[in-house]
C-alpha cells in the first residue's frame, strides 16, 4: 500500500506567519503521535503572484491511517486552529 499525502494550502498575511507556524506546529506534534504518521512540512511560496501563502503536506501511510487520526477530536480542534486554511485535499501517488 502506498503513502498518501493530506495538502492545504493557506494564505497567510505576512505578519501572521509566526502565529500560523506556531498553530501548524501544535497540530502536527499531536498528529505524529498517532499510527501511520509519516512526516510533515510547510511550504512557503516563492511566487508573488501566487492564491497562497503557504502550502502544508502531511504524509501518512494509508488513507484509513489518515481517516482513524482525524476521528480524535482533539486532533479535529488542533486542525481547526490553524488559521488561514482554504479546502484541503488527500492525494496518492500516481504510477506512469
Amino acid at each position: 500500500m502506498k503513502n498518501v499525502v493530506f495538502l492545504r494550502p493557506f494564505k497567510v498575511p505576512a505578519d501572521r506567519e509566526k502565529e500560523f507556524l506556531a498553530a501548524w506546529t501544535a497540530f502536527v506534534t499531536h498528529a505524529s503521535k498517532h499510527d501511520g504518521f509519516v512526516k510533515a512540512e510547510v511550504l512557503r511560496s516563492l511566487d508573488d503572484d501566487s492564491p497562497w501563502s503557504h502550502v502544508t503536506q502531511i504524509e501518512v501511510a494509508s488513507y484509513a491511517k489518515l481517516t482513524e487520526a482525524l476521528a480524535d477530536p482533539e486532533l479535529l480542534r488542533l486542525r481547526n486552529a490553524v488559521p488561514y486554511g482554504q479546502r484541503a485535499g488527500t492525494f496518492e501517488p500516481v504510477e506512469f
